[in-house]
Parts: structure tokens; sequence; C-alpha cells
């Protein structure tokens, strides 16, 4: 298999001054146009900035209107800047296959000299630039919205899990998932979905943090006990509350009452007991019958 983005993630990058070849445009809008996607005063002055900077870069921007923008017929290889991702005038750039990016990817790679993506997919920002990203277990409507996020902050997605591969978003820390194992095995960080929704809501906020950082990389780092809801038999009140606090703190969920189609796991060193009776009933694919060193086995992995 191919990445999905191996056509866009061919075109590579480019420096900030290969604008020069290509017209930019850039969006002319007032507070609260709607055509324009509504934008608010502070949106406005970011585009006011990076004109003035483009200008001093003697890159040639130059202002466009919403309408001049609609009455559009043909996409081209010229740069549009837009102030926010949303509106007629977005959707109609996007559906011409413009080059459509946002004001805070041309001010960052202005201010850092970095290069600018070269997508055909809009671009928002550089807040995941050079990653490549693989998801494992997601829901697909949850999948399709974070593949279009990633590319907005110039990220690049595959389909399949290769060598290539920067990071991993998944569900839950599956040893049954080729992908999981193998990323585990290439030390390629897994992570929740909760990475790519603070790395945009960063984004939106304007801000030039790169979330492909060490730092935002361990906050997100997948817990170990993600999608788990474990129960317990035959330990005594202490340790039963260890144990909840324990699963709490790596992402799981402790509950004293199991109930089928809800509880993933049952620990206990017992092989008796009315827990573990109708845990066997249902049988391994309806829960997993765990010692309690399959918890401390697994926290080592955490700290290892």
């Amino acid at each position: 298999m191919v990445n999905e983005d191996a056509s866009e993630k061919n075109h590579s990058s480019e420096n900030i001054g290969m604008v020069g070849k290509y017209q930019l445009w850039m969006l002319k809008a007032d507070v609260g146009e709607a055509i324009a996607g509504s934008p608010c005063s502070d949106e406005l002055v970011h585009q006011e900035n990076l004109f003035q900077m483009l200008k001093k870069k003697s890159l040639n921007p130059k202002w466009i209107t919403s309408r001049d923008c609609l009455e559009r017929k043909f996409g081209c290889d010229d740069f549009y800047v837009l102030p926010v991702f949303r509106g007629k005038v977005f959707s109609r750039l996007i559906s011409l296959k413009c080059r459509v990016y946002g004001t805070l990817a041309l001010i960052t790679c202005l201010k850092k000299k970095e290069r600018l993506p070269k997508r055909h997919s809009p671009v928002w920002s550089t807040t995941l630039q050079d990653s490549i990203v693989c998801f494992s277990g997601i829901e697909m409507k949850i999948r399709k919205h974070q593949i279009s996020l990633v590319k907005m902050m110039g990220g690049t997605i595959s389909k399949a899990f290769t060598k290539k591969v920067t990071h991993l978003v998944a569900d839950s820390q599956d040893t049954k998932s080729k992908k999981f194992v193998t990323a585990v095995d290439y030390a390629v960080p897994v992570l929740s979905v909760s990475w790519i929704f603070t790395a945009w809501k960063s984004a939106k906020a304007f801000n030039e943090r790169k979330y492909t950082d060490e730092q935002f990389i361990g906050e997100h780092k997948l817990q170990i006990f993600a999608k788990c809801v474990i129960s317990c038999s035959g330990l005594a009140p202490q340790d039963r509350s260890t144990l909840s606090h324990l699963i709490g703190k790596n992402g799981g969920v402790y509950t004293g009452n199991m109930r089928r189609n809800h509880c993933t796991h049952l620990v206990t060193d017992l092989n008796s007991g009315e827990k573990y009776k109708i845990a066997r009933k249902w049988g391994w694919n309806q829960i997993k019958v765990v010692r309690l060193r399959w918890i401390t086995k697994s926290l080592e992995k955490v700290c290892s």
C-alpha cells in the first residue's frame, strides 16, 4: 500500500521565498462577513500583519475580495491566504483545487525561516509539519475528521504502517493489532486522539507551537489501560482501593459491578468465586480473566 498523501508528500515542501514564483492572493474581508466565514477582528489583524510582512520580504502579496474569489472559474498554482477556514470563499477555492493556506502557516514560516508545505489540500498551520501519521482502531467518523485536521496542520497520512511513519494514533494498546505491535518494535510513539484535537485547538488559537515536540508527545501518549473496564475478585478492600487508583490513573475504568458487554477484564488470583465462574461462562472473547501480576507487568512497561 502507498501513503494516502503520497502525491502531496512527493511535492515536498518549499522555502517561503518560492511563493514569489506564483501570485500570492490574500483575502480582504470585513469583520463578520458571512461569505468569508465571519472572521473576527483579531483574525483580520493577523491577516493584515502578514500582508505587511510579505511586502517587506518583496513577495508581492495582493488583496482579493470575497466576491472576486467566488467568481473564479478555474484553479491555478497561485496561493490564496485566508484568515479562517470556513465559509463560501473557503469552500469555493477548495472545490477549484486551489492552494489555500491559513495566515498562521505563512507567519510561522516567515518567522522561523521554515519550508512552506506545498499541498493542494488546505494548510492552516505547520503544527504537525514533517509528521507521518497512521491510525489504528479509531472509529471511521473520528478518523476522517482527524485525517482532515492532520493535513490542515501540515502533516501527512499513511494508511499502511511503514518505516516512514512517525506517529501512530490508536484507541487502545491492542497487542493483536499489527500496527500497534510494529509501532512498539520501531519505537514509534503511540498516541491518543487527544494529541490531534489538542494540536488543532492550539493552532486555531493562533499558537505557533509544534506538537511534534517531545513535551506534547509525552502528554498525549496512549495510556496503558485505555478502553479497559476492569473489575476484580478475591482482593482485600485496601488492595481493591489501590487497584482502582492505579487503573484510573493509567486511563482505565474500575468497576465493582461486572456487567456483560461492558467489563473487559476481571482481575483475580483465584480460580473460584461467583465473578470468576460467570467470566469463564461468558468466555475469553467477552471478558479477559487475568492475574494481579498482569496489572503490575503492564505498569512496568509504562515506567520502562
